[in-house]
């Protein structure tokens, strides 16, 4: 019986393992299409009824943009150093601390500059652990609000939420601005006011490695849209709100026709999208190029 009992085991740990081995077998190699498929600018949201700040950001982001940048301590900063600095950490398998010890929730609002984003978005914005003081954040939208809220002599509160609400917790006065990798839309600035954009970017997709070689003749978003839609009937995946699921379900306030072949499932992170993409579960994946890029990499270790 004893005998018995060792076989049984053994074979259902074999089994065990098989079937993870076997997972880790169908985890596939994914591929950016490096296509530039729209023209965005991130910008700030402001309530509408604080013009005051806005005014102030405006004057800082001018800073950030310019090519002598704003004097922070003892260097000149710049929106484009924050970005090369996050992408250099990136490439090393690093994350920049940006602001510790942040609180969440707001106690004094005379005396704060209250930041609503959500996390999910590296290298604008991502969760680098917590202390006992509050969280730890890093990206190139905490390393800026950090830098306003000391230029403002105000402490710093950041809001982490879905990304589908940042724009609304604005428009309700329960955060005085939203720093999120947030695109202008005539629907939001009907919400909110906007600054003037500090970032361009652009949606890309990922597909699977073997798949990269469908698009290898393509130039143009067109030729790639042309590529998708041959596809007949697919699932692809996109961050919940985020502008790459508008792409694949059209949206008349951006202006995308999107694609009656394409089944989008909306995902909370670019990084859940991309790892089902990897095994198969999904056929693309659309999203801003660098949190893609950051998503791919991670996926592709």
């Amino acid at each position: 019986m004893k005998k018995f009992i060792i076989t049984v085991i053994s074979l259902v740990m074999a089994a065990a393992t098989a079937v993870s081995l076997a997972s880790c077998a169908n985890a596939n190699t994914v591929s950016i299409i490096n296509i530039d498929l729209t023209e965005e600018e991130y910008v700030i949201g402001v309530n509408k009824n604080n013009t005051q700040l806005k005014e102030q950001l405006n004057g800082m982001l001018a800073e950030l943009n310019s090519e002598e940048g704003m004097t922070v301590g003892n260097e000149k900063v710049t929106v484009k150093s924050l970005y090369e600095a996050e992408m250099a950490a990136m490439a090393n398998g690093t994350e920049i601390t940006a602001v510790t010890g942040v609180k969440s929730t707001s106690t004094n609002r005379a005396e704060e500059l209250v930041v609503v984003t959500n996390t999910g978005f590296k290298p604008f914005e991502y969760p680098t652990g917590s202390t006992g003081s509050g969280n730890n954040y890093g990206g190139v939208d905490m390393q800026m609000v950090k830098i306003f809220a000391d230029k403002l002599g105000k402490q710093l509160v950041i809001i982490d939420t879905a990304f589908n609400v940042v724009v609304e917790t604005v428009q309700a006065g329960t955060a005085d601005i939203v720093v999120a990798g947030l695109s202008y839309s005539e629907e939001r600035a009907e919400k909110v006011d906007f600054t003037v954009p500090y970032y361009s970017t652009t949606q890309r997709i990922a597909v699977l490695e073997d798949d990269a070689a469908l698009f290898e003749n393509c130039t143009t978003a067109e030729q790639v849209n042309a590529v998708i839609k041959e596809f007949g009937k697919v699932n692809a995946g996109a961050a919940r709100a985020q502008t790459g699921l508008l792409y694949l379900e059209g949206s008349e306030d951006f202006g995308f026709e999107g694609f009656e072949n394409v089944n989008a499932q909306a995902y909370d992170t670019i990084l859940l999208a991309v790892t089902d993409l990897s095994y198969g579960k999904i056929k693309f994946v659309c999203g801003d190029k660098d949190t893609l890029a950051s998503a791919v990499k991670a996926v592709n270790k």
